[in-house]
């Protein structure tokens, strides 16, 4: 037997309310953002600085990043589906340290 309240009703009128549009929407005035600041004689220095950190920063986490593969078996049917793939890599490329055989396998 089915529940009544989970049978489809009609819609009525009374459901409908009658709203013209976009008289839900919300309406704000318009902020003006501040001008920025002008810098010192040594914003240039500041600027460059900033950026050669914020490059480095990026760098270093490509680094960290990159030392771990992309992909690691969580499971035995996985793993050994994994080692198969890097033996047949192997036997395409040739003889080559595991972190390359992972790489390309990665990029797969």
């Amino acid at each position: 037997m089915s529940n009544p309240s989970d049978s489809v009703l009609p819609l009525s009128s009374s459901d409908l309310t009658t709203l013209k549009m976009g008289e839900r929407a919300s309406h704000s005035t318009f902020i003006r953002k501040s001008k920025p600041k002008k810098l010192g004689p040594n914003a240039k220095q500041q600027k460059e600085s900033l950026t050669q950190q914020q490059k480095q920063n990026s760098l270093l986490e490509n680094i960290d990043n990159d030392d771990t593969p992309d992909y690691i078996p969580q499971n035995r049917v996985t793993q050994l589906a994994y080692e198969q793939l890097l033996a047949l890599i192997r036997s395409h490329l040739g003889d080559h340290p595991r972190d390359v055989l992972v790489s390309a396998a990665d990029e797969v």
